[in-house]
């Protein structure tokens, strides 16, 4: 490259920064938003207490009667996260030897996809262990109960199995608003871990099933006419090895909840009166954003620690 002062860097920033966002708008694999819904933020939390408020609907005899929103306290904090830096030496621009610094800047964007993955499979394990939603309650607990619901389940120990999917299902079907009306679940979605990923795949896209007694009969397997997509995560593994959980995210409100306060931005350091810059010779690339993750309706999810 010959030359190298703050113009030459400054256009491969550029160049850099449009690789990033365009890597952004591509989400590869699993898409984190298929599962959540995005409130846009401008504060540093949300309060998320709103989401239990179902609407009723009522023959209209008479003057509205307002409802008011319950007692409800829950809020969602915004957090900073950062991915990178990245580091190129001044000896890669003065080589020319730029080339490869395209797959890092890619997968610095495509860590963000990554990262909220993560966070949406740590609010399955942390609901089926002590973290609270919106009413108070664990996200995945025995005895959620509201305004007219009457007492309601979406937390078993059974471990993952057609008997124990078709309970899941079940419940699911009978959940109720605070109103007492019906909510009509429908499950998009069955979250695994990766020891569960063949008995997934067979639960929810054979065609027939092999019964106690080894007889085959085709056809056989209701479940597969559902249109429900497995979904695997690494986070469930080890001690959570059996978890799993049945969701419902066909709606606008959604089982999870993203509070976007700012998108993933990308920022650098690559002015020469940097210590990096003038003491180091290195110049750095990294991305920012600020957003959490927390619960919705817990009435669109199901999940189980598989214990037995």
């Amino acid at each position: 490259m010959g030359l190298v002062n703050y113009e030459t860097v400054k256009n491969a920033f550029i160049a850099w920064q449009a690789l990033f966002y365009e890597n952004l708008a591509k989400p590869s694999g699993i898409n984190w938003r298929d599962f959540v819904m995005v409130v846009p933020s401008n504060s540093k939390e949300e309060n998320m207490a709103w989401v239990g408020d179902v609407p009723a609907v009522e023959e209209w005899v008479g003057p509205a009667i307002v409802k008011q929103l319950r007692a409800y306290k829950y809020t969602i904090t915004n957090k900073v996260w950062r991915a990178g830096p990245v580091e190129v030496d001044r000896q890669e621009f003065e080589d020319d030897r730029l080339g490869m610094i395209n797959p890092r800047i890619q997968d610095l964007a495509l860590s963000f996809d990554r990262h909220l993955l993560d966070l949406i499979a740590n609010l399955i394990i942390n609901g089926l262990g002590t973290a609270t939603c919106y009413d108070g309650q664990y996200f995945f607990d025995t005895d959620h109960s509201e305004g007219e619901s009457g007492a309601q389940v979406n937390k078993t120990t059974a471990a993952l199995s057609k008997i124990s999917f078709g309970a899941a299902l079940a419940y699911m079907r009978i959940v109720k608003s605070d109103t007492g009306q019906y909510l009509y679940p429908t499950p998009t979605h069955l979250f695994v871990g990766p020891s569960n990923e063949a008995l997934a795949n067979e639960l929810l896209n054979a065609q027939q099933i092999i019964v106690a007694d080894t007889t085959i009969r085709p056809n056989s397997n209701f479940i597969s006419t559902l249109g429900i997509k497995p979904v695997v995560v690494p986070q469930l593994s080890g001690s959570y090895a059996a978890y799993w959980a049945l969701l419902d995210c066909s709606r606008p409100i959604k089982p999870f909840v993203v509070t976007w306060r700012i998108p993933p931005e990308f920022v650098s350091l690559i002015s020469p009166e940097s210590d990096s810059v003038f003491n180091e010779g290195k110049y750095k690339f990294a991305g920012r954003a600020r957003y959490n993750a927390g619960y919705g309706l817990w009435q669109l999810a199901h999940g189980s620690t598989g214990a037995g």
